[in-house]
This record gives C-alpha cells, structure tokens and sequence, in this order.
C-alpha cells in the first residue's frame, strides 16, 4: 500500500464547520478502524481553516472515492482538496506497523 496525503481547504464559516464537525470525526473514526486512515488534523499555522489526512491505501482514486464519502465534502464544508502520493523516506516503519 501507498501512503496518501489529501489536504482539505474549509469554508470562511467557523460556525458552520463545527456544526458538521462530530459527523466528519465519526467518518473518519470509522476509517482509520478501517486501516484505511493513518491520521488526520487540522492544519492550524496555514492562511485558511482545512485538514490533513493521511491515507494508506492501493491508489490515488481510492483516496478520492473515500473523501467524496466525507460529510465535510458532502456538506460543502470543503471548498478544496488536493491529493499527494507521499514517499515516505524517514519513519517508514512507524506506518508499517499498523
């Protein structure tokens, strides 16, 4: 499996995005019980509010059909995303441990 990396951009709207906050943390709960996902925060010295997750699994499309499934993506609290095959050079064994 590769590792992935999808950065999610948010709305300018603090209320909105804590108001589907507990539903995107029970989805991606769900995926890292999966495997599916290694970690996931938000990225708070960036310009804009967003996230980082990071994903191991066996393509690019896999990582885009599982955050269509996001309820921050459904509810159009992510007004961007970008995904990014990550080359892990240094730690690898950490993420292979799971």
């Amino acid at each position: 499996m590769a590792i992935y990396t999808l950065k999610y951009q948010y709305v300018d709207d603090v209320g909105f995005v804590n108001e589907h906050r507990p539903q995107h943390r029970e989805y991606l709960q769900h995926l890292f019980h999966q495997g599916h996902l290694l970690a996931a925060g938000p990225l708070v010295d960036d310009e804009s509010a967003g996230g980082l997750l990071l994903f191991s699994v066996e393509s690019k499309d896999r990582v885009t059909e599982l955050a269509t499934k996001d309820p921050f993506v459904i509810r159009g609290v992510v007004v961007s995303r970008h995904v990014s095959e990550w080359q892990v050079a240094f730690g690898k064994e950490r993420f292979d441990a799971k």
